[in-house]
């Protein structure tokens, strides 16, 4: 960040790094205006579990307003033709991710936020939500983000299958036409509350999310089924052919 904003940064400017689960982080630190970019987003990849706490610690940062800007998270199936690629890519490259050892971002969706920032003393000043235009550009850098991954993969042939599969992703992306909109962003206007926390009640969310789909939390929810389960599977062992429990003698000694 030092090298791309350099020649741009003004004397009182600071680039300061940390994680939000230190408490001396920004310790005494008060700003008038805090802007959150896409940062709930990333918090599983640095700090795992540690959404449902982040506003309420960032909030002692927070002088006048906090601005909230998320990407609702993508549904596991769609029927555009352009989201159809888009969430392949997003599943591959988290796969991948997750294959390197490392822990893939994970959105949440503008309710979850809305309830969230209540219960932690914030009041909600405005909320605004669009379409996510998408690039061709932004969507080939995350087969390269995925690209970069895949010298972290130990199994070569799972490493080489994964290089053809991103292979194949690039040139579907390249033989659609683009931008495309799919799925949404959205942008939350807070102000904090002092020693104030509520819940919000579905009437008041659903006045505030009028107009909003969200792609995820409206799709028909798919369970993974049992193979196993089955009753006529192959591998499930005939009653007949468990052994007995044995019972246990209190008085012997091993």
């Amino acid at each position: 960040m030092e090298r791309e904003f350099g020649g741009d940064k003004r004397e009182s400017d600071r680039i300061i790094t940390g994680n939000w689960k230190d408490e001396k982080f920004l310790e005494g630190k008060v700003f008038d205006t805090v802007l959150a970019d896409y940062l709930l987003g990333s918090v599983d990849g640095y700090a795992p579990f540690f959404q449902d706490k982040l506003f309420e610690r960032i909030k002692r940062h927070v002088g006048k307003r906090l601005y909230i800007t998320g990407a609702e998270p993508l549904p596991d199936k769609t029927d555009d033709k352009h989201g159809k690629i888009i969430v392949e890519i997003a599943k591959t490259r988290d796969a991948i991710i997750l294959l390197a050892g490392e822990r893939p971002y994970r959105e949440y969706p503008l309710e979850w936020v809305l309830r969230n920032v209540k219960k932690n003393g914030y009041k909600v000043l405005g909320v605004s939500f669009f379409e996510t235009s998408h690039s061709r550009g932004f969507v080939e850098t995350q087969i390269t983000v995925a690209e970069s991954k895949l010298h972290k993969l130990n199994d070569p042939t799972v490493r080489n299958t994964m290089k053809k599969h991103l292979q194949n992703l690039r040139s579907r992306v390249r033989s659609l036409r683009w931008p495309a909109e799919f799925s949404n962003d959205y942008v939350v206007s807070l102000e904090p509350l002092e020693g104030k926390r509520e819940e919000m009640d579905d009437k008041e969310l659903k006045e505030m999310m009028e107009g909003y789909k969200s792609p995820i939390l409206d799709q028909d929810q798919v369970f993974p089924r049992d193979e196993h389960s089955d009753s006529d599977s192959e591998s499930e062992a005939d009653e007949s052919e468990v052994p007995p429990l044995m019972p246990i003698d209190k008085d012997k000694k091993a």
